[in-house]
Formats: structure tokens, C-alpha cells, sequence
């Protein structure tokens, strides 16, 4: 949205907000659903179920035509990528691996196309880069055909009702108790993720109610502290809600199960990211698959050497305005190496566990790298957490905030202090603050462990 029109639109009374959002949904979706938006969908609901050989092939067969296009079509992969006719996965080493930070500053050079003749898509980041990409629509509309061929399979129809919660600033201000707005047309309703605090969580459950939602859509972090915060006030979920597709975060299990319990609902995962990257989904029997159809994942240790467990490069097939090539997004995962075949029938790798942002840890004298699914398992028993964030500034302490619920106790704090001491070992100082409010990074999305000593 301009500037004139967000202007317009932080003033406008609710009723009129409700109408830009619908006719903003409107506008985009005449891009996202067109073109080659229903060959795509037909496409991955061919190859959902072929063998690997199959996919394979057919994944090589899209890296030769997405590597031609890229070297064709961006002056600085002219220069990067070696002439050939064709592509395979051998290849890929031969390209230099991209940083944030180069597709941050090389952005103009990287790029095969105008914006104006694209879709610009922004992203904050948990790690402090503001990044920007332009798609082309047809990579557009074969994304969303990707994302509703998966949410399809748990029930999902496009207009059915679903609650939004993302980074998006969509309640301006503060003045009435109304922290949501509608997309009539689509049936979709957004809740502010900036507004979720005790005083304010009755009206949000309230509204849940109302509007019943057949699917939850967004930040788990958000989601959760709904459940924490009414938990909390003994309010409670009336509808039952088929299935909730969180984004750009993680959860560990108790919070899952405290999620699913509230809403009475399935709870599918999918990783992707703002910049383009390859999908991993959540299949019925609750594995994660990468989709190979959609990129290429290469893991890497930390001497970048080929692991089954580790940092990520991506290469995606639908990033060809801002190519993304061997690009080192920040996120780690551990493949599956039993051998076995999932149940589910698809034939595509699995992936034990997606690790998060690889600066999502602390640094402990005693026992190194600490990560954030070992700290978040301290709250495991514990009463009257809603929210907690570690923060480290050195090597000798950290600071903990708390945002406390109405059971969090003097013991309740003594027992999370405990186990945190013995996960990060007894050398480090543990400063515990309890807080009304943690604030979100710019970009919405909640980071429960900030870790300042890493650039």
C-alpha cells in the first residue's frame, strides 16, 4: 500500500478499513489466482505421488530451465553461473554460495526485472536485515497453487472462514477494542498480532467466537499467547477449527498440544520464507516432506561441506525476478536417515526437524551452543508462563523476561530458573525481569531468544 492510500487508510473509520483491506485482497488476488495459477496446482497433484527417480529428474529438468533463465536474464549471473546446456545437482558447487547480506547490497544487480512489472515483497527478518525481492506473477501464482494444494489436503476451500495473524499493521491505532479487520469477499479475518495482552484478550476470544473460524492462518507465537492469555482467564474456544497452518516460526511440543487442545483442531506445518525459498510441508502422518519439485535444499555443516544435518542453501524455481541461487538463509535442518519410506505415499525426503534461524541460541561457557528447543523445554511443567524471552549481551549472564500469567509464582520462577541453569550450566549468571509486554521485532513475529552477540 502507498503512502497516500496508508495514510488514508490509519485514518479512515472501521467500516472503510474493512473496505480497502477486501478491495486490496481483491486487487491482488485478480494476480496470485490468474495466469498460471490452476496448470500449477494440477502440476504438483501429478507428481504428489511418483517415485524419486521420477521427481528427481523432473527436479533437474526445472534447474536447467531455471539456471538458463537466471544466467540469461541478470548481469551478475551471467558472470556467476558456468555456460552450459543442461543442469544437475552436481553442478550447484561450481555457483558461489549468496549471504543475506550480498542479496541485500547486490539486490539491483541480482535481479532480472523491473518492479513495477512484478511483485515486490518485503521482510523485516528476525535477523535484522530488511530485505527486498521482486517475483515475476507467474512464480507468484505457482506459489499459491503450492500452498493451497497443501492446505487443500486438510480440508481448506478457498472463502472459507479464516483468522489471519501476522506482522501486518492493520489496526493503526488504539482507540477502540476492535483488533481486527475483514476481508468480506475471501472470508478472511485479520487480527492484530500487536494488540494480544490480558487486557485486550477477552475481546479476542470473543470474536473468535463470533466468527468461528474453520482455519487459523499465521504467527504460532501470536496463536499461542491467545491460548496462554485465555487459559490464563479461563475463557474458552466455543468452535472447533479444522486445522491451523502456522508461519515463520517454530513450536515445541507442549505448545502444539496446548494449541490443538485449545482449538480443538489439526495442526499442519510448512516452511517457506519472504524471499522465496524451496517448501517443506507437514503430510498427514505428521512428516515433514521437502517438496523437490519447488527448489532445491543443499544442507551443509559449518566447514559448508555436504551433511544430512545443518545449515541450509536454497535454490528455488519460483524466484525468477530475484534469482535465489545457493542462497544461505539462516535456517538449519536434520534430514531423516532411517531409510524408511513414509506411510503417507509420498516418495520425497523427509526431514526430522526443522532447527529454526541458526542464531536462534545462546553461547554458554559451559556447555557451548545452547538452542532454542532446548531452552524453550524449561517451561515444561511450569504454571503461568504467557511469554518469555532470553536475551544475551555476553558471555557471562542473561536476562530473561517473563511475562507472567496469574499462577506464575515465586516457586514457579524458582523451578524455571533451575532448569535453565542446568541447560546452560552453572558458569552463567541467569537475570530473571518479569514484564506486562515483550516487545515484537518491526516485522510482527515474536523471537524468544535474541542473541546479540552474533552479527
Amino acid at each position: 500500500m502507498n503512502t497516500k492510500l496508508q495514510w488514508i487508510y490509519n485514518n479512515a473509520p472501521i467500516l472503510l478499513q474493512n473496505i480497502m483491506v477486501t478491495f486490496y485482497n481483491l486487487k491482488q488476488n485478480k494476480g496470485r489466482y490468474g495466469g498460471d495459477y490452476k496448470s500449477s496446482k494440477k502440476y504438483f497433484k501429478k507428481w504428489q505421488y511418483k517415485s524419486y527417480e521420477e521427481i528427481k529428474k523432473e527436479q533437474e529438468r526445472r534447474l536447467t530451465k531455471f539456471l538458463l533463465f537466471t544466467r540469461s536474464n541478470s548481469s551478475y549471473y551471467q558472470e556467476i553461473i558456468p555456460k552450459q546446456t543442461s543442469y544437475s545437482l552436481k553442478d550447484l558447487p561450481k555457483i558461489p554460495i549468496m549471504t543475506k547480506s550480498e542479496l541485500v547490497e547486490e539486490y539491483e544487480q541480482r535481479k532480472t526485472m523491473s518492479e513495477k512489472d512484478g511483485y515486490v515483497s518485503y521482510t523485516g527478518g528476525t535477523t535484522g536485515a530488511s530485505l527486498k525481492v521482486v517475483y515475476k506473477w507467474e512464480d507468484i501464482q505457482e506459489r499459491r497453487a503450492f500452498l493451497d494444494f497443501f492446505w487443500e489436503q486438510y480440508g481448506y476451500k478457498k472463502g472459507a472462514n479464516t483468522a489471519w495473524f501476522s506482522g501486518k499493521h492493520i489496526v493503526p491505532n488504539n482507540n477502540s477494542n476492535v483488533f481486527w479487520r475483514k476481508d468480506w469477499i475471501n472470508n478472511i479475518r485479520y487480527y492484530s498480532t500487536f494488540h494480544i495482552t490480558r487486557k485486550n484478550i477477552g475481546y479476542y476470544i470473543n470474536n473468535l467466537n463470533q466468527f468461528s473460524p474453520q482455519f487459523i492462518v499465521g504467527f504460532p507465537s501470536s496463536v499461542h499467547q491467545i491460548v496462554k492469555l485465555a487459559k490464563d482467564q479461563g475463557l474458552k474456544f466455543e468452535g472447533s477449527v479444522r486445522c491451523f497452518f502456522p508461519t515463520a516460526e517454530k513450536l515445541n511440543s507442549e505448545e502444539v498440544a496446548e494449541i490443538k487442545e485449545f482449538f480443538k483442531c489439526e495442526l499442519r506445518d510448512q516452511y517457506a520464507s519472504s524471499e522465496g525459498a524451496p517448501f517443506i510441508t507437514e503430510c498427514p502422518k505428521g512428516k515433514l516432506h521437502y517438496d523437490m519439485l519447488t527448489g532445491i535444499i543443499e544442507v551443509v555443516d559449518t566447514e559448508l561441506m555436504p551433511s544430512q544435518e545443518g545449515e541450509i542453501l536454497v535454490t528455488s524455481f519460483t524466484t525468477r525476478g530475484t534469482p535465489l541461487v545457493r542462497y544461505k538463509i539462516g535456517d538449519q535442518v536434520s534430514f531423516d536417515q532411517s531409510g524408511r519410506a513414509c506411510s503417507c505415499g509420498q516418495k520425497t525426503p523427509v526431514i526430522e526437524k526443522i532447527h529454526g534461524r541458526s542464531n536462534d541460541y545462546i553461547l554458554s561457557p559451559d556447555h557451548g551452543k545452547i538452542n532454542l528447543g532446548n531452552l524453550s523445554n524449561c517451561t515444561k511443567g511450569i504454571k503461568g508462563i504467557i511469554q518469555f524471552q532470553i536475551i544475551q549481551e555476553n558471555r557471562k549472564e542473561i536476562i530473561v523476561k517473563i511475562k507472567p500469567g496469574e499462577k506464575f509464582s515465586e516457586l514457579q520462577a524458582r523451578a524455571f530458573k533451575r532448569c535453565l541453569q542446568t541447560v546452560i550450566g552453572p558458569s552463567m549468571t541467569i537475570n530473571i525481569k518479569n514484564v506486562t509486554d515483550i516487545p515484537q521485532e518491526k516485522s510482527g513475529k515474536f523471537r524468544m531468544v535474541k542473541n546479540k552477540l552474533i552479527k
